[in-house]
C-alpha cells in the first residue's frame, strides 16, 4: 500500500500479485483507476464502492476485450466486445448478459 488508499490517490497490491493503482474512498476503489490482475487481464476505468462501475475497459491475457458501460462489476448498458478469434458484438447488456439489439461481426466481415 503506497500514497492515500484512505481517501484519496494510491496503490494497493495484494498477496497474489494483483495491483490496483487510482482512487480510493474509505479504503475502497472509487473513481478512476486500473486493476492488473497477475494472470494477465486488466481493468481500466470507473469504480463505485469497490465494484467496477461506470465505463471502463476489461482486456484478458488472451487479449478478448471488452469496453463499456458496467453495473457492480456486470456488463450493464452499452458495450463492445473484441474477442481473441476476431469475432465482435456490439451491443447492449443487462446485468451481464446480452439485452436487446446487438450486432454480431465475424471475422470474415459477416455479421
Amino acid at each position: 500500500m503506497q500514497g492515500d488508499c484512505k481517501d484519496g490517490y494510491g496503490w494497493w497490491e495484494w498477496s497474489n500479485g494483483d495491483r490496483y493503482f487510482g482512487f480510493f474512498k474509505k479504503m475502497r476503489r472509487h473513481g478512476l483507476g486500473a486493476f492488473y490482475s497477475e494472470s494477465g487481464s486488466k481493468y481500466e476505468g470507473a469504480w463505485l464502492n469497490d465494484t467496477k462501475d461506470g465505463h471502463g475497459t476489461w482486456t484478458w491475457a488472451d487479449g478478448t476485450r471488452y469496453s463499456g458501460k458496467w453495473r457492480t462489476d456486470l456488463h450493464h448498458g452499452h458495450g463492445i466486445y473484441l474477442f481473441s478469434g476476431g469475432e465482435m458484438y456490439e451491443g447492449d447488456y443487462n446485468l451481464g448478459k446480452r439485452h436487446g439489439h446487438g450486432i454480431n461481426t465475424w471475422p470474415s466481415g459477416d455479421r
